[in-house]
């Protein structure tokens, strides 16, 4: 079994902050975690651009991936973005642009992570943020 956990993280000019971290040292490989946010329903809004850094570091780093579905949708579906290895030991800004206005009702975005070969794994998340319209970047 994965576990997301809270995690604190001295930033620039900010005293404390927390990120989510995926603990994967009691589970077996291709274990997954998922990070499920509250349902959204601004489909009205049309495309939203969806802003966070990710942390993948470690010789056994596995798979991240993103999904976005409606709330009465049981099957997630195929991510619609998705990065596999290390990346190394920093944090990355990313965007995906998150169709928003395909949604008939409420959706919901889902970050995913799954173990890979070994322990020897970190992946987080952190600072999510959307804005309307499209990303810059495709």
């Amino acid at each position: 079994m994965m576990m997301m956990m809270m995690m604190r993280r001295k930033k620039k000019n900010i005293n404390r902050s927390h990120y989510v971290y995926i603990d994967a040292s009691d589970a077996r490989v291709g274990a997954q975690a998922r990070f499920i946010s509250p349902p959204y329903n601004d489909a009205k809004l049309g495309d939203l651009c969806l802003h966070f850094f990710y942390f993948m570091y470690g010789s056994g780093v596995g798979t991240f991936n993103l999904y976005a579905k409606g709330v009465t949708q049981t099957d997630v579906g195929q991510p619609i973005w998705r990065i596999s290895g290390n990346k190394g030991q920093r944090w990355i800004q990313t965007e995906v642009t998150i169709r928003a206005g395909s949604f008939r009702s409420a959706y919901q975005i889902i970050f995913e992570g799954i173990r890979g070969r070994n322990v020897r794994a970190d992946i987080a998340l952190d600072d999510i943020s959307f804005t309307v319209g499209a990303c810059a970047t495709p």
